[in-house]
Order: structure tokens, then C-alpha cells, then sequence
């Protein structure tokens, strides 16, 4: 069972500034090569953060599930839409299966009243 992900560190620059991005991904190669950057805007670097724990919790407003990390420039969370959210999906895809019954327990409570 996965616990940690493995996470890198994204650098885009744009007429504004630079602003970092963190994203789990199986790897350097795979970030780059799905990682869509605005036309006015360019990719600086990526850096590789390391392996660090990563937190599957409900979330019930939208039925999925809710990712966290403490990595270090703070605290990171990825929901559904979010880059990285595919990729953890699979990485911890036995917490996600337990998040996923808990919903249907939630829901056959909920329809049985």
C-alpha cells in the first residue's frame, strides 16, 4: 500500500513573474510531457522534491477524494480537476476503494431513512 508520492517542483515564468507549482507524477519525463503551460507563459524548471506522505481523504461535497502533503514551501492539496489527480487516483488506490464504500455506506444510510 503506497504512502508517500513522489513529488517535483514546477517553475513558470510569465510578464508578471515566476510562480512554482508542486505536482505528483510518476516522474520528470511524465510531468513534462502532460503538463499543459499558457502560450504567454514559459516553463522554467522542474525539480524534483522528493518522496513525501500523502493524506486520502473524503470529500463529500463532490463524492471524491481529496488529497494532502506537507511539502516544503507548506501544506499542498489536490481534488478532483487537479493536475496530479489522476496519478494519485492510481498510486493509492486502496484508499481511494475505502473512501469510495464509505460513500456508499453513506448513501445506503442515507436512501434506508
Amino acid at each position: 500500500m503506497a504512502t508517500k508520492a513522489r513529488f517535483y517542483e514546477v517553475a513558470i515564468e510569465n510578464v508578471h513573474g515566476s510562480r512554482y507549482e508542486a505536482h505528483a507524477a510518476y516522474s520528470e519525463d511524465d510531468l513534462r510531457n502532460n503538463l499543459e503551460i499558457h502560450h504567454l507563459e514559459k516553463l522554467v524548471s522542474i525539480t524534483h522534491l522528493g518522496f513525501f506522505s500523502v493524506e486520502a481523504e473524503p470529500d463529500d461535497e463532490n463524492d471524491a477524494v481529496i488529497f494532502s502533503a506537507n511539502l516544503p514551501r507548506g501544506g499542498w492539496s489536490c481534488c478532483i480537476g487537479d493536475f496530479s489527480y489522476p496519478h494519485l487516483l492510481q498510486q493509492f488506490s486502496r484508499d481511494v476503494g475505502n473512501i469510495k464504500e464509505y460513500f456508499r455506506q453513506r448513501d445506503e444510510f442515507r436512501h434506508g431513512q
